[in-house]
Parts: structure tokens; sequence; C-alpha cells
């Protein structure tokens, strides 16, 4: 007979204790350095000679500490590495891993630096880089709409669009705009990559593209399009007599995300023109060294950092800055 006063082996039970008692099942994964469904940020702990502004001689020393911790093979291509000697200010010392090596950002159309065009955003969850790549409300992608050319050409409307000026005050204005849309397939093959990537699920949907409703602001629509055969007479007549010029390398590849309009399955955004380039034609500028750091001084009064590797090119008319 056993203590319980039964017959039967009594079931032994597991001993808890208040550590134990988690539901785990509610518990959400939480770390600084990952989150679900965002690009990984990996810390280094590298000074830098130039302070701030990280040179070539700085960005590759930031990837010989990367092999010798040995995390090199694990890397994917979007991880995000921080310098963390650098100064803590916007996207001061953070690098993007491009599959094979560290690339810096880029600041052709954005004081803050946005994502290199060396990587396709259409690989990528719209989403992937938030809070890792700090930028405004509204982040620029570099991207190849070309695949869906016919698609775009065959879309393309003269739209009033409302929008709020904020000035002073928030007034309400009316302004023409070109707006097209085209599908993304699931497993959507991109072109020009190697290996061969696919479109991400999360931009399985509709994708709506604006445009300035002006005629250049439609050649240069069109012109992303990358594809001539595309182009109807209709079209071609819409533009006022215009040519369209086809993007060559890396030109048309930049537009800006619209957030407030985006919504899931529905990713709306905007063409960002070359006349919104930052390093486009300067009317006057000077290159002085302010706290270890190369700038720019325009003739607006505003700043842009220089650096090493930055060319200054000059002739009588005109005066342009130009990265490497």
């Amino acid at each position: 007979m056993y203590s319980d006063g039964t017959g039967s082996v009594p079931t032994p039970q597991a001993t808890t204790f208040p550590v134990n008692n988690i539901n785990y099942s509610k518990k959400r994964f939480s770390s600084p350095l990952y989150s679900l469904n965002h690009a990984p940020l990996l810390w280094l702990f590298l000074p830098s000679p130039n302070g701030a502004w990280l040179s070539d001689e700085s960005v590759m020393e930031c990837e010989k500490e990367l092999k010798r911790a040995g995390i090199v093979g694990p890397l994917r291509a979007g991880d995000a590495v921080w310098d963390t000697a650098v100064a803590d200010e916007m996207n001061a010392g953070r690098l993007v891993w491009d599959g094979n090596c560290l690339i810096d950002l880029d600041y052709s159309y954005s004081h803050s630096g946005e994502l290199p065009r060396y990587l396709n955003s259409f690989a990528f969850p719209p989403s992937y880089f938030h809070k890792v790549i700090r930028s405004t409300g509204n982040p620029l992608d570099q991207m190849d709409i070309s695949p869906w050319s016919t698609d775009i050409a065959a879309n393309v409307q003269l739209l009033q669009d409302k929008t709020v000026a904020e000035t002073y005050a928030q007034h309400s204005i009316l302004r023409w705009t070109h707006r097209t849309r085209f599908i993304v397939h699931p497993n959507f093959p991109l072109p020009n990559t190697d290996p061969q990537l696919i479109v991400d699920p999360k931009w399985v949907g509709t994708v709506v593209v604006e445009a300035e409703g002006t005629n250049e602001g439609l050649a240069d629509l069109l012109g992303r399009c990358n594809d001539e055969t595309c182009l109807t007479q209709k079209v071609l007549a819409a533009t006022g007599g215009l040519s369209v010029k086809m993007a060559k390398g890396d030109a048309g590849r930049v537009f800006r995300i619209l957030r407030a309009r985006s919504r899931p399955g529905e990713i709306w955004m905007r063409c960002v023109r070359e006349k919104e380039n930052l390093v486009g034609c300067i009317p006057r500028f000077k290159i002085a060294r302010y706290m270890d750091i190369w700038v720019c001084f325009l003739g607006n009064g505003m700043l842009y950092p220089c650096a090493r590797s930055t060319e200054l090119l000059c002739n009588d008319d005109n005066y342009s800055l130009g990265l490497l």
C-alpha cells in the first residue's frame, strides 16, 4: 500500500519553479540587434582616423574585422554593419553587405544616406531596412521596373491629385500627376542578378508608380521601362514630341516609397528624377576641412560632406561634385 492509499504506483509530479512558469507561446523574440523580417544589424568597434566619415581604408578594415571574427560566411546580402566607434548620428558608420564585400550607403539623393544601387530593393521586403538604415518617412529605394514595362506603359494616366502643402499652415492644393500600376506575381525572377533572385513575397500584389504631371515627368517614367517596343504611338504622342530616352546603367532606378498610401498588397512609390540629385550641378562651392571632416560649402549656405574619394569637376559654365 502506497502513501496515497492506493495499490498503484503514484505518478511522479514535475517540480515547478517560478522561473519556469512562463508562457513561452506568448513571449516574442526581442533583441536590439535583430528583429524578425528586418535586416540584422551587426555591431563592431573600430576607431576611424577620419572621424565620423569612414574612408575607403576604414571600410576595408571593418571588413577585415568581420573576417577575423569568423562571421563572413553566414552573412547574407542586405545585412547591415555598424561601426559603433563612430558617433551615433543618423547613419554614420553604417555599411551594408552586398554578398561579397561591405559597401557604403548612397548619398546621391539623401543627406542621411540610403541603400546603395548595388542592392535590388525588390529582393527584400519594403520594410526590411526600417529602423536599421535610418531615413525619412518616405525612404528611397533603387529598383529595376523594366520587366513590367508593358503594363506600365499601357496603364499610364494623367490625373489630378489633392495634396497637403505645409508652410505656416496646411493648405490643400491640386496638382497633375502621371500614375500607372503593374502587378507583381509570386516567384518572379529578377533580371541581371547573380545568383538568380526572385521578388520578395511582400512585394506581391499591385505597385502604383507616380511621376510628375509634365511631359518631362512622363518621358522620365517611360524611360525607366527601358523597352522601346512597349511605347505605343498613343503614348509617344502624349509626351508632346519629347524624345523618350531609355535609362542606361543605374539611371532611372531611384524611387521614393510613399508609406502613407501603401498598404498590404498595394505599394505606392514616386519617381525621383535626376534634378533631385544632391551631387548634380552646383553653381558655387568651397571645399574646407571642418572638425576632421571634408565638407563642401554650397552657394545656398548648405553643407555637404565630401569623402576622401571625391572628385571635383569644373569648367567655365558650371561646377559639379561627383562621387567616384
